[in-house]
């Protein structure tokens, strides 16, 4: 409570009390528990407290324990923000109704200012499942702590309403898809842009399509709660969504056939392959196995797909191929023979060529090859983005096409700086122009005709975690313990061999560098100093290698353009360079003498350290 003079006050509601356990068992030799002013515990089936902030669990008179408080502290949060209760009804029955079955209304609709990681905080801690939420008060401290911090370094922007993210742990991933509405036509001295969130989900929901008519978007989310991604489809002017596929394994990237009837999706299941199911659901039919990334042609007839390992780099030849297969199910056909690798196909609006990423005679760019067979032509499009300083998104090997717009432009997402956001190219001129200017990494981007996309707007927050493994069972022999807490990206870590000590690369002074953290003190050590003494144009440092006298960490540094490997004494000093050009240090010999290294080329090579 707040006095008129601003004084905070916590009150007693009269249910907390300190008491030891009362002794009295019953037949089953249980200690009972008693309602009643001697009472040390709350008896399971009643349900004591204020209405407007109770758990789900307790408004049904089930057992609770310290989650439900969680849940009560997520509810003054939410008021606390927004000025208003997060469940609210005209009687304590309706009220209660609301906290069972329903939803708090977004943060945004009442306090436009809302940082994304404050209001995914909020989300977790009121969760309807205990399990779901934070699992100690401890935990939400240390995200309260980290949205302080950002907001006063100004690095966690206060979003408008039309634009809000979430906080995406890795593990643990969140995402809002976004509809963004582009006259592209209309002719005018900058764009306009309107901005319309699609989801707002505390799970991942993510891989967004649209129907060709703008009426529906597709996306995979696992808002069913059972652990696994699912397709979902909703209409977009009423919000009403339905859940075409329920299998456990994960259902993503889906594709509208032209008339909006039916869905292409990847499935993990039975290996991983394409499937095609009703928009309404139903049974489901495999199309293509192994197949990826699913486009139906215009026309619908056909889906345009690619084989091979997401995460393998499409620079070695054979790893992925692109192949267009008939939609009613059928043998594929190649898109085109001769090129080393090939992905991420796109259709042009008229059905008449594919634009997509590929690897031929050394040349890899952005190729446009007609739909029906002929031969493929290099747009230049590489050279143009790499001219505009543009990288691939985290998780991307390459900047890869996802939409061909009207006119001769192609949708993208990469990355500028810190900065993830959506592109366009035009073909015929090179131009290249931003779409969007948010601080979320803003991906996953698809379009319909008539200049709609949607994109998924994400923001992570990857750490470094301790996961104790019982090797006899080949178990885990306890919780997960979380090692780095910084609001940047914590990443690649290697242990020492006495388990005491572990390099890391990390973000979180806005440039990445290698860091080592003693796991008994907890001190962390920058190596950042001694990198940029002698390296003043670089600011990445990447996948650092504990020697195994963990006397030594070998690492990639990358500077104009350029990746070279260095080895730096554990305790800092000046980094000697080993290797120049390289792209990687992969293991050490047992002994520490000599070095796996991959110099950029097809195979590795062995690094004598002398």
């Amino acid at each position: 409570m707040v006095t008129a003079d601003g004084l905070v006050k916590v009150l007693d509601f009269g249910l907390a009390k300190l008491s030891e356990p009362s002794g009295d068992t019953g037949a089953d030799g249980a200690t009972k528990s008693m309602v009643g002013p001697d009472s040390p515990h709350t008896q399971e089936g009643s349900i004591v407290g204020t209405v407007a902030y109770m758990s789900p669990e307790q408004a049904e008179g089930r057992r609770v324990d310290s989650r439900s408080d969680i849940f009560s502290f997520g509810s003054v949060l939410y008021e606390m923000v927004t000025d208003r209760p997060a469940f609210q009804g005209r009687s304590k029955i309706s009220t209660l109704s609301a906290i069972l079955h329903q939803d708090p209304k977004p943060l945004g609709e009442a306090q436009e200012l809302v940082p994304q990681d404050l209001e995914r905080t909020i989300a977790r801690c009121l969760r309807k499942d205990p399990d779901r939420r934070f699992q100690h008060m401890a935990d939400i401290r240390v995200a309260l702590l980290d949205v302080k911090q950002e907001s006063e370094s100004a690095r966690l922007p206060a979003p408008p309403r039309s634009r809000r993210g979430l906080a995406l742990p890795l593990g643990v991933a969140v995402a809002l898809t976004g509809l963004l509405t582009w006259w592209i036509t209309r002719p005018r001295p900058a764009p306009e842009l309107r901005l319309t969130q699609l989801t707002f989900d505390s799970g991942l929901t993510t891989d967004p399509a649209l129907s060709p008519d703008g009426k529906l978007a597709a996306y995979a989310s696992d808002r069913a709660g059972d652990a696994g991604l699912d397709i979902w489809v909703q209409q977009i002017a009423t919000g009403q969504a339905i859940r075409p596929t329920r299998h456990p394994a994960d259902d993503r990237e889906p594709s509208f056939s032209p008339d909006g009837s039916r869905v292409a999706f990847r499935s993990e299941r039975e290996g991983g392959g394409l499937y095609v199911v009703s928009a309404l659901g139903g049974e489901e039919k495999l199309v293509a196995p192994q197949g990826r990334s699913p486009r139906f042609s215009p026309d619908g007839d056909r889906i345009a797909y690619w084989i091979g390992n997401i995460g393998g780099d499409p620079i070695v030849p054979g790893t992925s191929k692109i192949y267009l297969a008939p939609s009613s199910g059928g043998s594929p056909t190649p898109l085109q023979a001769g090129f080393a690798a090939a992905r991420y196909p796109v259709w042009s609006p008229d059905g008449r060529q594919i634009v997509f990423w590929g690897l031929r005679d050394s040349t890899e760019d952005w190729w446009i090859a007609p739909a029906s067979g002929g031969d493929p032509r290099p747009t230049g499009a590489l050279a143009a983005l790499a001219g505009r300083g543009l990288e691939a998104p985290p998780g991307a090997y390459r900047v890869s096409p996802a939409g061909w717009l009207e006119r001769d432009r192609i949708l993208f997402s990469a990355r500028s700086a810190d900065s993830v956001n959506l592109w366009l190219l035009s073909l015929s001129s090179k131009a290249v122009e931003r779409v969007t200017t948010g601080s979320a990494q803003e991906v996953r981007a698809a379009a319909a005709p008539g200049g709609l996309f949607a994109f998924a707007s994400v923001r992570d927050n990857i750490d470094v975690w301790k996961l104790p493994v019982n090797h006899a069972r080949a178990q885990p022999s306890s919780s997960p313990e979380r090692l780095t807490t910084s609001a940047g990206l914590d990443a690649a870590p290697s242990v020492s061999l006495d388990g005491r000590w572990f390099a890391f690369t990390s973000r979180r002074s806005g440039s990445q560098e290698v860091l080592v953290k003693d796991l008994t003190s907890g001190k962390e050590t920058s190596l950042a100093s001694a990198v940029a003494g002698s390296l003043p144009d670089s600011d990445v440092g990447h996948w650092p290698l504990v020697s195994p006298d963990g006397s030594q960490i070998a690492y990639r540094s990358t500077s104009n353009n350029r990746s070279d490997v260095y080895l730096v004494a554990r305790t800092g000093g000046v980094p000697e360079k080993v290797c120049e050009g390289c792209a990687a240090a992969w293991s050490f010999t047992p002994d520490g003498r000599q070095l796996l290294i991959w110099p950029g080329t097809r195979t590795a090579a062995v690094l004598d350290l002398g």
